[in-house]
Order: C-alpha cells, then structure tokens, then sequence
C-alpha cells in the first residue's frame, strides 16, 4: 500500500490525559502494517514528543515546532528547518516582558526550552508533563530560535497579540497564530506543518495524492488544506472542519481509527 498519512497529537491522537487510546495505537499499527507509511506533525519539541512517539509505529521522519524542523526521531538528524534570528528578535520580546509580565516567554532550541521571564507564572503543561526546561537572561538566549511561544490565559493574549502587530514591519519575516487557547506562536513566515509536508513528499519522492492528514486546531489547517485526505475529529475547531472531512469520534474516542478505515477503503476502491 502506498500512503502517507500525517498526524497532530495533542488533542487529535492524544487524549485529555496525554495518552493514546488503545483502539488508536492499534489502527496506527494496522496501518503501518499494510504498508502506509505514519509520522506526527506537533509543535511539540523532539524530547516532549516521546510521550507518544515511543509507542508509536513512526516510520518516517517527524514534523516538529510547528514546522520549524523535520527530524529522523531515531539519530535526531535534523533535515529541515526554518529559525528566527534571536538578534533580531531580542528586542521585541524585551518590550513584551516589560509590558505583560505575568505572560510566559518560551524560547525554542534544540533541547530544553527556554524561559526569559521569571515574573511570569510557568506554563502549566510544563509542570504537569515535566518537561525539561531552565531559564536564561534574555541576552546570552542561543542565536537561533526555532520559535517563540506566549502561555498566557486568552484574553491576555489577545492583548499581546495587538501589541504584536505594531512589531511585525520590525521584524524579519514571520508570522503568529494560536496553537491552542492558552498558546501563542511564532515562527519563521516560510515554515508550518503544511510547508514540512510539501518537503516531506519531495524528500521521500511521494507525491500529493497520497498524502493524508488529520488535525483539530488552527494551526493544521494548511496541512489539511494541501493534503489530498484530510481528516478532522468531532471535537475540532470550527475553521478546521470547514476544510476536512468531519469524524464522527473526538480524540477521546479514538478519531484516527475512523480515518484510517476511510483509507483503507479508499486504496481498496481504487485499486478495484
């Protein structure tokens, strides 16, 4: 079987607990065992992952940061990836913290995340999931950054967010979206999870027609966009249903598994 099917984890292959459920993983395996071929696309960093990657059946390299790398998991060789000049970027989140202190900084590298704002409340999902993590004056941060992400409650947010906008003619090209209610991102203009999947097919030699994918938020709306299967749980965003095909099941449920069956099915017919 010939077919590339590309997932997000949390709250898609993830259940509320950070888990996968057990009819999940098993349609994971069944898929790879017929030949497809299964990675994850997750803002999440290639040591945060591994809560799900570990059990998972990935047998192609891995779409993290939202898009900012792709990574064989295995050898961690990265293969691709876009990131935002910290020199350049440096002022504007100096001006950030001095106006919204309570909001948390998250600096993206290779490795433990960074954090540059000790007023700040830490993230609560790296508390909860222990993730590695230390902090860093703002101006000995690596040059590089794959990303910034803002935790703050919504409201908050938005505030930061329309400070943002007086910022971006500033800045070397990029953009910002919200990965979640309670997260904020930003990230190099020519990277997302679709632009990973488009050099994905280049670098396997797979072409489009064979690339399915399944998301909830907004920011797998352009990899839904550009894949030929696309596939969204029940629970999924508003915007995202509107460009996927809507699954009967939430993430709690096992969504993929209704997914997977489609292209099964849809293989059988076309090869009938």
């Amino acid at each position: 079987m010939s077919m590339f099917l590309i997932s997000d984890l949390d709250g898609t292959l993830l259940d509320r607990n950070k888990k996968i459920p057990s009819n999940a993983l098993d349609a994971v395996r069944r898929f790879v065992n017929q030949g497809g071929l299964f990675t994850v696309a997750t803002g999440r960093t290639e040591d945060t992952c591994r809560l799900a990657t570990d059990i998972l059946p990935i047998n192609a390299p891995v779409i993290l940061y939202n898009g900012a790398a792709v990574m064989e998991l295995k050898t961690k060789q990265v293969i691709y990836q876009r990131t935002l000049d910290g020199k350049a970027f440096r002022p504007m989140v100096r001006e950030l913290m001095e106006r919204f202190p309570d909001i948390c900084v998250e600096l993206f590298a290779y490795g433990p995340l960074v954090l540059v704002n000790q007023e700040a409340k830490v993230d609560p999902y790296i508390l909860r999931e222990h993730q590695p993590y230390r902090y860093q004056k703002l101006e000995e941060t690596p040059k590089e950054w794959l990303k910034i992400m803002l935790s703050a409650p919504h409201g908050r947010l938005l505030e930061a967010e329309r400070f943002l906008e007086g910022w971006w003619p500033r800045l070397p090209g990029c953009h910002g979206f919200y990965s979640a209610e309670y997260y904020y991102e930003i990230i190099d203009r020519g990277c997302s999870k679709g632009d990973c999947a488009r050099f994905l097919g280049s670098y396997l030699g797979i072409p489009q027609e064979e690339f399915a994918a399944i998301g909830d938020h907004l920011n797998d709306i352009e990899i839904l966009r550009w894949a030929n299967y696309a596939y969204a749980p029940r629970n999924a965003r508003p915007e995202v249903k509107e460009v996927a095909q809507v699954l009967a099941r939430t993430n709690e449920e096992g969504a993929i598994c209704e997914a997977i069956d489609d292209l099964l099915l849809s293989k059988i017919n076309i090869h009938n």
